[in-house]
């Protein structure tokens, strides 16, 4: 992409989240959820805007988010988006030594951290004088004004509104997210279920790696579109038992090449679905 189509296609991030949480606002109701809590919509733009408020005293440059998949740290990436700025999810399954040498890179203006991890980084958090804010802070600051020509990420990758458009994703729909946070593929997950108003059931490391937990999942939360690699949907039609799950009605698989034993279960399991794969 030359200079003059990058600029074009430059968006300003605090209006792209402030859009975002608009359309939470119209639907305070839906929810994203894991296997252990749910936050309606309405909780989840509030603590994004609390979260931008607390990010506001921090320095300019990209935000770290080193968090558990949980309802919280949607709520994180969009307050660091209202900020007008970056974010740079971390995995909390990798090392230490992973984790503090991206960071050591970035240099970021602060991380947004669960319990989990504010105790793994508190040292580092100390030494180099970076802040570390709680997921689970709450405040009622007012949010402030970002650069429109702030950036939220630079991925060479299909768009979320495509997502949107092309499977017809609308708030009566609930998007499985499986992949890390840390992973890309988890872009399309949050990105185009938010655009659409959709619910969002999330699968923490654990349940991601089970797929009795997975199919008890999609089962609970009535999911109705699964985006993942193959090797997951081979856990989770493995553990199916038998049972189906009509509800779903698009699949879309990338990653990692599809085996024709899987792709065939894949069709049992998910008889109303759409099954797609985008892996090219």
């Amino acid at each position: 992409m030359n200079a003059d189509a990058f600029a074009q296609h430059r968006l300003p991030v605090a209006a792209l989240a402030a859009d975002l949480l608009a359309r939470l606002d119209a639907r305070p109701a839906g929810r994203i959820a894991d296997t252990e809590a749910a936050w309606d919509f309405a909780r989840i733009a509030a603590r994004a805007r609390s979260l931008a408020a607390r990010l506001a005293a921090s320095g300019p440059g990209p935000v770290a988010l080193c968090a558990a998949k949980r309802p919280e740290a949607i709520a994180g990436i969009l307050a660091v988006l209202l900020s007008g700025r970056p974010y740079a999810p971390l995995d909390p399954a990798h090392p230490d030594g992973r984790i503090l040498s991206i960071l050591d890179g970035l240099g970021p203006a602060a991380v947004l951290v669960d319990d989990g991890a504010a105790r793994r980084l508190s040292g580092w958090g100390q030494q180099t004088a970076t802040p570390l804010i709680p997921l689970m802070a709450v405040g009622a600051d007012p949010v402030p004004a970002a650069g429109a020509d702030a950036l939220a990420a630079i991925l060479h990758t299909s768009g979320a509104r495509w997502v949107r458009d092309e499977f017809a994703l609308s708030p009566d729909d609930v998007v499985l997210s499986h992949a890390p946070l840390a992973f890309d593929l988890s872009f399309l997950d949050i990105f185009a279920a938010l655009h659409a108003g959709a619910g969002i059931a999330l699968a923490d490391g654990a349940t991601a790696q089970n797929g009795e937990a997975l199919a008890r999942l999609v089962e609970a939360e009535g999911v109705t579109f699964v985006h993942t690699a193959p090797s997951a949907l081979a856990l989770l039609t493995a553990a199916a038992g038998g049972r189906t799950f009509p509800a779903v009605r698009a699949v879309l698989f990338a990653g990692e090449p599809m085996p024709a034993e899987v792709l065939a279960r894949v069709f049992s399991c998910f008889p109303a679905a759409r099954v797609v794969n985008i892996y090219g």
